[in-house]
């Protein structure tokens, strides 16, 4: 959480009230920033010596009430700007204090500030006001590293998103890992001003300038809070001496070693902080970490791929990797031929692979086979001393899970460390070293009363951690107090973590207080006879909109809740920071009792999903049945619960379905028009065999595809009796008939389609498309035009508290016909699995002219403010009529699905930005 910042900033004005740079706060009368930015707010030379006299105008932008006030520059915090900038200055350069007129705003915070060497890689982020935005922007990125003349480079870590520019001067750096401000804005390059890179003054040639901003400063935290231990934290890192000593011991002993204790004990930080330094000593070790994550062998290729072919090209990594994942998984590679090769190449070095977090092979890989096979191979690599070695740290309450395999039983008889609880001496080392280290001190008696709180108690080491953490920030002279403890933001030991959680949840709004729940407990994997774990979900799970919640500013990844990350495959990732946090805040517990049925239903359903894409969706992995039913439901009772994937999945089981069943209404249909047309006996049984066999069967034979026109034919006959609603089900089968065929081309080709086949089939689906869309035009549009022409036109509303199932009863006017048109029946009823939105597969099924002709109608009437697109594609802040939102993001399940659907259609003119 940035503790202030953002009521710590300064935006300070030239003149002609046109915003120069940024300031930052450090007392309630002084801020900071830099000297030319107070040369251009008086209109000097950016180079001036003196200390100007000149009065400064400023506001605070963050604050509710943000009035002008003024200051003036104090003289001996004048560092004025260097014509030089290739030497170290003595006590800095480009920098200035000034004092305000008048005691800040009560809303104003100071911010923290920090000093530390060691910054290199760390993301930070930076608030300033560039020409054009007035408000202000945030720009992300990394420090790099300092320079010769003691400035930090600083590069965007991304093509997206604003970088560093004019603008940002003066501004605080904020550490997003330190949770600390490190330095200020100071310059970009003026020969590069395309590139994303920037230079800061980091916190001690600050201090340098204005000592007192020495005093305000603090080291960096040695504490990790619900992070464990890395290994270059390892300084820090006390109490686990006689662990760290046995682990060795063990290691050297033995092939295969698994670290075990209940979550929270402290596994991973032994092995990281405790074993891995000392045996980087050495330097014979290859020491390589993962955790097995939903795919195990994924994870374990990437290793493999980075250690035999570390100069290819990530692409080409990531295309090896797969190949391999999918080799080792197979039985088509062996490990021992891996191994082979990596002995070949290292020939005077050793492999340790380090497998953290050993529980997730029983708690994300879902298929048994796969689990085993992944079993087999680890025990392989252990079996060849003294080149490799495996250490697997692992949850006690898995246990069960690891004996009930002999081997892997076997192989914990020999080498297994068991972590209990921390002794009270254990505890103080690893409370007041880690502080001696960095000349702070604890209040007498503060110590002890930490020890007495978690003395004993397993898994509470990350508790403990997170309130040291808290501390620090809150230090006061060099000295962690009772004072700080008893601050109701941390309230001891029991309910820092829970006050913290609790504290970020109450600042979302409504809106994302409701986003944040279905986030988390889809990042819980409910226990079965264990409990509750971390699940690791990627950005596809969640959809943009959860991501969105998750990556802000103050959304779960910046205020620590959950931390994101990338897969093997790239995929960007996410998780719950702790399990510290599952286990002790009641609210998410709560939560979880609330959906533990739903979830624990929809673990199992995930397992068929992963089958569907393994198996390039195979129609036989489709849900029929009760199956079917309970999936269906649970989609209707939480439509936003369910990834692209999932829904997909359900979609194509619930289409398969219906195809199955509409099936027998169109082929009864047209059967009896074969009656009427004077049709053989026997020709109308052959078109009921073959019709069936392509929509019930999914039978992709060559022959059949002379059937789909006469379909259409009988279609039409069906149009000139009126029968509207029995033609539009006849030509959407026909539609779904050519996807059966296309899709089979796609694949594999098994019943070969020749070229001329695909041609006859897009013809047909072009007619059938284009039937379709005089339909509609000419029975359902008529009344979307009334509902338009008025004047005003009535668009409708939503209405209020309407739920997304309440189908087209949730709109009125034009919202409510256009829903009829294209999701009920009558019309063209493409919402198939019944859910109130249109989801991917239904999409399919959209005519682009009846798609074309409701976007022109709605753009005609609103003059181009509304319809499919906006200004934003789903967003229009000219729509007044729908609240701001368009129709795709009122009518479609994923907003980024029609888009690519309406943009795949021919001579579509949209208003996209």
């Amino acid at each position: 959480m940035k503790r202030g910042l953002d009521n710590s900033l300064i935006r300070i004005y030239d003149a002609n009230e046109r915003c120069v740079g940024i300031g930052v706060l450090i007392s309630k009368k002084y801020f900071l920033t830099c000297a030319h930015v107070v040369a251009d707010a008086l209109g000097l030379e950016r180079t001036v010596s003196r200390a100007p006299k000149g009065i400064i105008r400023l506001d605070f932008p963050f604050l509710i009430e943000h009035e002008l006030l003024t200051a003036q520059v104090v003289e001996e915090g004048w560092q004025p700007m260097r014509r030089d900038v290739s030497t170290r200055p003595q006590r800095g350069e480009d920098i200035a204090v000034l004092r305000l007129h008048r005691e800040a705003p009560k809303a104003a915070y100071l911010s923290q500030f920090v000093q530390t060497e060691q910054l290199e890689n760390h993301e930070i982020e930076v608030y300033g006001v560039p020409v054009g935005n007035p408000q202000g922007v945030w720009a992300g990125g990394q420090l790099v590293n300092k320079l010769p003349n003691g400035w930090m480079q600083l590069e965007s870590s991304s093509q997206l998103g604003y970088r560093i520019e004019p603008g940002f001067s003066g501004s605080p750096i904020w550490d997003k890992e330190l949770q600390a401000v490190v330095g200020i804005t100071v310059a970009t390059d003026p020969r590069r001003p395309d590139a994303r890179v920037g230079f800061a003054i980091p916190t001690e040639m600050l201090a340098l300038a204005w000592p007192d901003l020495a005093e305000q400063a603090i080291p960096s935290c040695p504490y990790r809070g619900l992070f464990a231990f890395r290994e270059q934290d390892a300084r820090f890192f006390f109490g686990r001496t006689q662990l760290v000593e046995s682990l060795i011991q063990s290691f050297n002993n033995q092939a295969f070693t698994t670290v075990i204790g209940p979550s929270g004990s402290g596994k991973t930080s032994i092995i990281f902080a405790g074993l891995i330094p000392r045996l980087r000593t050495a330097r014979q070790w290859l020491i390589e970490t993962f955790r097995p994550g939903d795919r195990p062998f994924w994870n374990l290729a990437a290793i493999f791929v980075k250690l035999l072919e570390p100069n290819l090209r990530e692409t080409d990594q990531l295309s090896e990797r797969i190949k391999q994942a999918e080799l080792l998984a197979q039985g088509q590679l062996k490990i021992q031929d891996i191994l082979s090769r990596l002995l070949e190449k290292y020939p005077e070095q050793q492999l340790l692979l380090v497998i953290d977090q050993f529980e997730e092979l029983y708690t994300l890989c879902p298929k048994p086979e796969e689990r085993q096979n992944f079993l087999n191979q680890i025990l392989v690599i252990a079996k060849h001393p003294p080149f490799c070695k495996v250490i697997v740290s692992l949850r006690a309450d898995f246990m069960g899970f690891a004996l009930s395999d002999s081997t892997l039983a076997k192989a914990l008889q020999h080498g297994d460390i068991k972590v209990g609880p921390m002794t009270p001496d254990e505890l103080r080392k690893a409370i007041i070293e880690p502080a001696n280290l960095l000349g702070i001190a604890f209040e007498e008696g503060l110590v002890d009363l930490l020890i007495s709180k978690v003395a004993e108690e397993p898994g509470s080491l990350p508790l403990l951690e997170f309130t040291l953490k808290q501390l620090w920030s809150r230090q006061r002279h060099g000295r962690l107090t009772f004072e700080a403890y008893k601050d109701p933001e941390i309230g001891g030991v029991e309910t820092a973590l829970v006050n913290y959680a609790s504290d970020i949840y109450s600042r979302f709004s409504e809106a994302d207080k409701r986003q944040a729940r279905r986030i988390l407990v889809q990042l819980v994997r409910p226990g079965e006879g264990t409990d509750d774990t971390r699940r690791l979900a990627t950005r596809s799970d969640l959809g943009e909109e959860s991501w969105d919640l998750i990556t802000k500013r103050g959304g779960l990844a910046d205020s620590r809740l959950v931390v994101t990350g990338r897969n093997a495959g790239g995929q960007e990732t996410v998780e719950v920071v702790h399990e510290a946090l599952i286990q002790k805040w009641d609210l998410l517990k709560g939560w979880m009792e609330d959906d533990r049925r739903f979830r624990t239903w929809q673990e199992q359903f995930r397992v068929n999903v992963r089958q569907w894409n393994e198996t390039n969706k195979d129609k036989a992995t489709l849900l029929r049945g009760k199956p079917l039913t309970d999936a269906s439901a649970w989609k209707r009772q939480r439509p936003y619960e369910f990834s692209q994937s999932e829904s997909s999945y359900i979609q194509r089981s619930l289409i398969r379905e219906r195809i199955r069943q509409c099936s027998f209404f169109s082929i009864g249909v047209i059967l009896s028009a074969l009656t009427v047309f004077g049709q053989r006996q026997f020709a109308g049984r052959q078109f009921q065999q073959q019709f069936s066999a392509v929509l019930i069967a999914g039978s992709t034979e060559p022959s059949y595809i002379h059937i789909l026109p006469r379909a259409i034919q009988i279609a039409n006959q069906r149009v000139n009796s009126d029968e509207i609603d029995e033609a539009i089900e006849i030509h959407k089968n026909v539609l779904k008939a050519v996807q059966t065929f296309e899709e089979s081309a796609s694949v594999e080709n098994r019943n070969r389609l020749t070229e001329k086949d695909l041609r006859k089939l897009r013809m047909i689906k072009e007619t059938a498309e284009r039937e379709l869309v005089d339909i509609i035009s000419q029975y359902y549009i008529p009344q979307l035009q009334n509902d338009l022409s008025e004047s005003p036109p009535h668009i409708g509303f939503s209405k209020k508290n309407a739920k997304f199932t309440d189908f087209e009863h949730q709109f009125t006017g034009a919202l409510k016909t256009t829903y009829r048109i294209l999701l009920r029946k009558p019309g063209l009823g493409a919402d198939e699995d019944d859910d109130g939105r249109l989801g991917l597969e239904e999409i399919l099924y959209l005519p682009c002219g009846t798609l074309k002709e409701i976007e022109e109608l709605w753009h005609l009437a609103t003059k181009n403010d509304c319809g499919f697109y906006g200004e934003d594609f789903y967003e229009s802040t000219t729509c007044d009529e729908l609240s701001g939102e368009t129709l795709s993001y009122r009518l479609f399940e994923s907003v980024d699905a029609i888009e690519k659907r309406i943009t795949s259609c021919p001579n579509f003119k949209a208003s996209k930005a």
